[in-house]
C-alpha cells in the first residue's frame, strides 16, 4: 500500500533551515552559507522568477551552470519558484547543447555565460549570474508563499538514447521527496557530517547529494571537479560519499585507502567482485551497493554491503514505497532464482520521456494485468533470490553504463555513421584491469583508416564520456548463422578477431 503523496523537498529544506538558521548549509572554495543564508539567496532567486519571469507550474528553466554554490541556489530557486530545472553540463558540445535546448524548449535560461547565443527557432530567454549585480539581489529574502504540488514536474534529465538522442526523463515532485524521505530513515543512525557533492547535475546519483544533506542538518561541499575529492580527503572527518565504482577504483588505487569516509554509496554501473572485497577489508566503513534507472528517481534498490555474509555483491530490496518484479516477455511475474526482466512500480516512476509519448507508453505500462500496478520496463536482466534481495545479471540490450553514465551504444553508432568515411560500426565495451571502455569497430569508406577524425567529429556531437577511447578498423564484421552481428566474436581479444587491421 502507497503512502500519500508528500511535501516536496523544498519544504523539507524551509523545515531544517527554521531548525538550524546559523548551521553550515554549503562549501564552495573558500565561500560558506548557512541554512538561513541559503534560504535567503533562494527566496531572492525564486522571488524574480515568479515575479518577473512568470515562472510558475509547468515551467521548465534550463541550468547550464559549473558546480558550484551558485548551482544550488539555481535549482532550489526554480523549484520554489514553482518550475522544474532540465540542468545541461557546460562540457557538452555545441551540438548536443542545440538538441537538448530545441527538444525541451525551456521557457528560459539561467547560465554564467553571459555570451551564449540565444538559439533561433526556440522561445528561450536568457538569465546570467554574471550580471552585475545580479538582478535578483533587491528582491525580498522572506519565503515565498507558493509551494509546488506533489504532482507538478521537479525536473528533466537527458540520458543516452538507442535512436541517436538523447531522451529527456520527467520526474515529479513526489518522486523525489519520496527519495530523499527515505534517504532520512535510511541513514538516520549513520555518521556523517558533510557531504560531498561530485556527480555531474545532470546525472540523477546528485539527488542525494544536492537534497538529502539540507533535509536533516548536514553541509555539502561542492566540488568543481572529483578529481579534488582526495584533496578535501584529508581535511574533512566524516564524509559520505555517492558515486561511481570507477572513481573508488582510482583512490583506492592511488591512495591504498578511502581516507576520512565513514559512509559509502555505490551506483551507476556494477560493482566487480574485486572491488566489493577491498571494500569490506574497511571495518569502519559503512557501505551501499544502490540501483535505480533516472526513470525510477534515483534509488528503487538498496543493499546494505558492510556486514553481508556473502561475498557477492547485491543489488538489494526495494526502498520505501517501492515495488521490484522480475518478469517474462509478457510482463508475467516470474518465481524466485528466475531469470528475468526488472521492472519497477511504486513512488519513484516518473511520468515518462519528454515529446517521446510512443517510447513512453512502450517503457511505462499503465496496464500490466497480473501486476496490477504502473511500471518501468528497465531492460536490466536479474532475478529475486528467496531471501527477498535482488541479483543484478546484466542488459538485455545494448545499453551500458560507464564511470556511471548510462550510454546507449547504438546512439554512439548512429553518429558515427554519419560520418562520411565510416561504411558500418559497431560500439561495444571492452573490460580491462583499470574498468571498462568503450571501443569502436569501424569498416572503413576509405583506404586509408584515420582515427583521430572519427574522434574529432564524436566530441562535437556527444559529451566526452560517450566518446570510445579505442577506435578499430576491421573488413567487415563476423556474423551470427542467423545473419546478426556476432558481438562476442567482435569483442575478443584482438589476436582472435580476425578482421581487425588498424587501432587508435
Amino acid at each position: 500500500m502507497l503512502q500519500p503523496a508528500g511535501e516536496s523537498v523544498c519544504a523539507l529544506f524551509e523545515r531544517q533551515a527554521d531548525r538550524t538558521p546559523d548551521a553550515p548549509a554549503v562549501l564552495c572554495g573558500n565561500r560558506l552559507l548557512t541554512y538561513a543564508e541559503l534560504e535567503a539567496e533562494v527566496n531572492r532567486l525564486a522571488r524574480h522568477l515568479r515575479e518577473d519571469w512568470q515562472v510558475g507550474p509547468g515551467s521548465l528553466v534550463g541550468l547550464l551552470l559549473e558546480r558550484s554554490e551558485r548551482m544550488l541556489i539555481s535549482i532550489l530557486g526554480v523549484l520554489k519558484a514553482g518550475g522544474a530545472y532540465l540542468p545541461i553540463s557546460p562540457e557538452y558540445p555545441q551540438n548536443r547543447l542545440e538538441y537538448l535546448i530545441h527538444d525541451a524548449d525551456p521557457a528560459l535560461m539561467l547560465t554564467e555565460r553571459a555570451g551564449i547565443p540565444l538559439l533561433a527557432g526556440t522561445r528561450t530567454r536568457l538569465l546570467s549570474w554574471d550580471d552585475r549585480p545580479p538582478a535578483w539581489v533587491a528582491k525580498a529574502a522572506d519565503r515565498p508563499p507558493w509551494y509546488p504540488d506533489p504532482h507538478d514536474l521537479v525536473y528533466v534529465m537527458y540520458t543516452s538514447g538507442s535512436t541517436g538522442f538523447p531522451k529527456g526523463v520527467m520526474q515529479e515532485h513526489d518522486n523525489l521527496s519520496n527519495f530523499i524521505v527515505w534517504c532520512g530513515e535510511e541513514y538516520r543512525d549513520s555518521v556523517f557530517d558533510v557531504v560531498y557533492a561530485i556527480t555531474p547535475y545532470g546525472f540523477d546519483l546528485s539527488n542525494l547529494e544536492l537534497f538529502f544533506p539540507l533535509t536533516v542538518g548536514s553541509r555539502i561541499r561542492m566540488l568543481p571537479s572529483s578529481q579534488m575529492m582526495g584533496l578535501y580527503l584529508r581535511r574533512d572527518r566524516n564524509v559520505l560519499v555517492n558515486t561511481v565504482p570507477s572513481l573508488i577504483q582510482q583512490i583506492l588505487r592511488t591512495d591504498g585507502i578511502l581516507r576520512n569516509v565513514s559512509v559509502l554509496n555505490l551506483g551507476g554501473e556494477a560493482i566487480p567482485p574485486a572491488l566489493g572485497q577491498a571494500l569490506r577489508s574497511h571495518p569502519d566503513l559503512e557501505i551501499r551497493n544502490m540501483y535505480g534507472p533516472t526513470e525510477t528517481t534515483s534509488t528503487a534498490i538498496n543493499y546494505r554491503m558492510d556486514g553481508a555474509p556473502s561475498s557477492e555483491v547485491l543489488i538489494g530490496k526495494p526502498i520505501a514505497n517501492t515495488s521490484v518484479y522480475i518478469v517474462d516477455d509478457g510482463l508475467r511475474p516470474l518465481p524466485d532464482n528466475v531469470r528475468g526482466e526488472i521492472v519497477i512500480g511504486g513512488r519513484g516512476v516518473g511520468r515518462g520521456y519528454l515529446n517521446q509519448p510512443q517510447l513512453t507508453r512502450a517503457r511505462f505500462i499503465d496496464d500490466a494485468p497480473e501486476i496490477g500496478e504502473r511500471v518501468y520496463r528497465t531492460g536490466d536482466l536479474g532475478m529475486r533470490l528467496p531471501d527477498g534481495n535482488f541479483r543484478y545479471l546484466g542488459r538485455n540490450d545494448n545499453q551500458v553504463k560507464i564511470r556511471g553514465f548510462r550510454i546507449e551504444l547504438d546512439e554512439i553508432g548512429n553518429h558515427l555513421l554519419a560520418h562520411p568515411e565510416v561504411k558500418d560500426a559497431v560500439v561495444g565495451v571492452r573490460k580491462t584491469a583499470a574498468g571498462d571502455t568503450l571501443i569502436a569497430f569501424v569498416v572503413s569508406a576509405s583506404s586509408e583508416f584515420r582515427a583521430d577524425p572519427l574522434r574529432a567529429f564524436l566530441r562535437e556531437q556527444l559529451p566526452p564520456y560517450m566518446v570510445p577511447t579505442e577506435f578499430m578498423a576491421v573488413d567487415s564484421f563476423p556474423l551470427t548463422p542467423s545473419g546478426k552481428i556476432d558481438r562476442s566474436a567482435l569483442f575478443a581479444p584482438p589476436d582472435s578477431s580476425g578482421g581487425a587491421h588498424g587501432t587508435a
